[in-house]
């Protein structure tokens, strides 16, 4: 991580409703924010996020020659928060696995934080979900 006085970059794998809170705290924190989605810009334009530390570039993380592209950001932390757009499991393998692939690939070192999604609970009821419940997927995109 890059702890000199320069301001630190993240990268913003998602940039939906749990991105925009993302980068929303970021920037609060002082740092310039990439924020990648698989369209132009956000996906909820009433609540886009106008700050000049902010950039939003469409990529598709599934590409290693998108991530690739992107090698000239230097990020210092990645957050991947991207959805699969309620795909099935060929989508999740592209957008979960795929792209954190091609993400530690293109930026070795760089720590990487992964959020998941609640397809690993069997709960699909609407009952509460806490870290005590079972992962014990009953469809295929949560395993």
């Amino acid at each position: 991580m890059n702890l000199n006085t320069e301001t630190l970059k993240l990268l913003l794998c998602g940039h939906g409703y749990l991105g925009q809170a993302i980068s929303r705290d970021f920037l609060a924190a002082g740092w310039n924010v990439t924020a990648l989605s698989r369209g132009s810009g956000s996906s909820n334009p009433q609540s886009a996020i106008h700050n000049p530390q902010l950039s939003e570039l469409s990529c598709d993380i599934s590409s290693p020659e998108s991530v690739a592209a992107l090698r000239h950001l230097r990020p210092d932390f990645i957050v991947h928060c991207a959805a699969s757009g309620k795909g099935g499991a060929e989508v999740y393998r592209q957008v979960y696995l795929d792209g954190c692939r091609n993400l530690t690939d293109t930026f070795p070192g760089v720590p990487l934080l992964f959020t998941s999604s609640t397809s690993v609970y069997a709960q699909i009821d609407g009952s509460e979900v806490t870290e005590d419940s079972p992962a014990i997927p009953d469809r295929e995109t949560g395993r």
